[in-house]
């Protein structure tokens, strides 16, 4: 069955403000940027697809979203999903995902830079709801064709959501929703920012990469993932935790009253400073759950060294 959504198709860097209509599909099908000083604004409701598949002329060599420091997202509830070529939703990830960028700090990874300076403009994104549907990409099967080319190309997997260089004073979307990341579900590079709620629902990699940055949770946050591949040693790298300290410590901090449910590896290297939350096993990758309510105190995951 195809799309039925009228779809407006997006292929070169966003240069003017643009509005996204709700009822229609507006399809990322290159790398694309939304360049300083240029607003997207969004109707409740409206929906993004990224296309999966190698696409040429980008560094990620994916459809990707990019909001380049300097620019601005305002919405309500809006959807971005994996596509295929004719904007009919994929539950595979293949796609080089959504990015935010600011003016808060320097940043780099899978090749996307940013270099602050003093005339770098502030960024602004606000929205009540983001929800990401199977965006990102995975590593290839070793061995595979596909392997072989990312490995000329020094390619390498894709996280779903992606902050780098944020503060607290650019962000202003209150919950995000990521369900089956190609790598990590939510990725945070040198930011400050704080959400509502966090969502994250079985990502190929790690729940939450968080580098050198500081991620504030008022509400709620809920990770489950899925023990595919553990007995093996597949998903070795596979955690809900995943915090490194390239260029300063980094932390989570859940505020007192947030919920919390998690379920998975809790990460190597992490602290946990909690007055409700049991303390996870630091030998092997034990599973860890826990349901509740950070009552008594806030909550902090933390690390000094690097996982």
């Amino acid at each position: 069955m195809g799309n039925t959504q009228q779809v407006h198709r997006i292929a070169d860097d966003i240069t003017a403000h643009l509005t996204l209509r709700r009822g229609c599909l507006y399809l990322v099908t290159k790398q694309v940027h939304v360049l300083a000083g240029v607003a997207v604004t969004a109707e409740d409701g409206a929906s993004i697809g990224i296309i999966n598949g190698r696409v040429p002329g980008g560094s990620l060599q994916r459809a990707a979203l990019i909001f380049d420091a300097g620019s601005s997202l305002q919405a309500r509830r809006l959807s971005i999903r994996a596509t295929n070529r004719h904007g009919v939703p994929q539950k595979h990830p293949d796609n080089g995902g959504v990015w935010f960028f600011g003016a808060h700090h320097r940043a780099d990874k899978d090749g996307m830079q940013i270099r602050k300076t003093r005339a770098t403009p502030l960024s602004f994104f606000r929205a009540k709801r983001l929800s990401a549907y199977y965006l990102g990409r995975g590593d290839a099967p070793d061995g595979s064709a596909k392997a072989r080319h990312d490995n000329a190309h020094g390619l390498d997997d894709l996280d779903g959501v992606s902050v780098m260089g944020v503060g607290f004073c650019e962000w202003n979307i209150a919950e995000v929703y990521s369900r089956g990341s190609g790598d990590d579900g939510f990725d945070l590079q040198n930011s400050a920012i704080m959400l509502r709620r966090l969502l994250i629902d079985n990502p190929t990699e790690d729940a939450l990469n968080i580098s050198s940055s500081r991620l504030d949770i008022v509400d709620e946050l809920r990770v489950t993932m899925t023990r595919r591949g553990e007995r093996s040693g597949e998903d070795a790298d596979r955690d809900i935790f995943d915090l490194e300290v390239d260029d300063s410590p980094s932390q989570v901090v859940l505020h007192r009253g947030a919920r919390v449910k998690l379920h998975g590896v809790f990460g190597d290297e992490v602290r946990l400073a909690s007055k409700d939350m049991p303390q996870p096993r630091t030998e092997g990758r034990f599973l860890y759950r826990f349901q509740g309510r950070c009552d008594q105190d806030v909550a902090i995951v933390y690390s000094i060294s690097e996982d």
